[in-house]
């Protein structure tokens, strides 16, 4: 997000009162109902070997092309895949993914784990990501409460998109920078090694 720190000053003061380790912990405390799916990737055999065994949403796909025409990157998810891909490298897949979703994902990659250790990584990653996905639904919620105090603009109606106001896109990123530096500072408060998982939408100005 390109948006200045300088265009919404009225929103910074309240945006800077908001106490990070609380929204942490509402997100934490939050209904766990934000579930992502697993989906194997190019993993011939495994989804019979072990995702009968998992009890989450698994999905099992032949390549990246149809794992994004039928929308599975709509949705947090935890991505199963070999390390050796004809379709293209690891990086560029996580550069892709990145840049094709919106949520929380996590990319697992298989090369020899034996079923009871792919599985044991697989529910690690997964409750992860639904961390993950907590926070995110926090912070879009606490943007938008912070939003609707707003006054409407002139002409505005009642009917307009509030994800489409620049106000509430800037609360939410500024909210996703604080609470990823906050994470970054303190990742075995919260998430340990998930930290990489928050996006960083804009950088402060110097």
């Amino acid at each position: 997000m390109n948006t200045s720190v300088t265009n919404f000053p009225h929103l910074d003061t309240e945006l800077s009162q908001f106490s990070v380790y609380q929204l942490l912990n509402e997100a934490q405390d939050a209904p766990k109902n934000l579930n992502p799916k697993v989906i194997f990737l190019a993993c011939s055999g495994l989804i019979e070997q072990i995702g009968t065994r998992l009890g989450f949403s698994v999905f099992e796909c032949n390549n990246l092309h149809d794992f994004l025409r039928i929308g599975l990157n709509r949705n947090s998810f935890v991505l199963v895949t070999i390390g050796k891909r004809q379709e293209c490298s690891l990086s560029k897949l996580k550069e892709l993914l990145s840049v094709r979703t919106k949520h929380p994902f996590s990319i697992i990659v298989h090369e020899q784990q034996n079923g009871e250790e792919l599985l044991l990584e697989i529910k690690k990653e997964y409750h992860k990501v639904q961390k993950l996905a907590s926070i995110e639904k926090i912070i879009s919620e606490k943007a938008e409460e912070l939003v609707n105090r707003e006054p409407k603009l002139s002409g505005q109606s009642n009917s307009f998109n509030l994800i489409q106001r620049n106000e509430y896109k800037y609360s939410r990123e500024f909210l996703r920078l604080r609470v990823s530096e906050f994470i970054e500072k303190k990742p075995e408060d919260f998430l340990e090694n998930a930290i990489n998982q928050i996006r960083k939408p804009f950088s402060k100005k110097s």
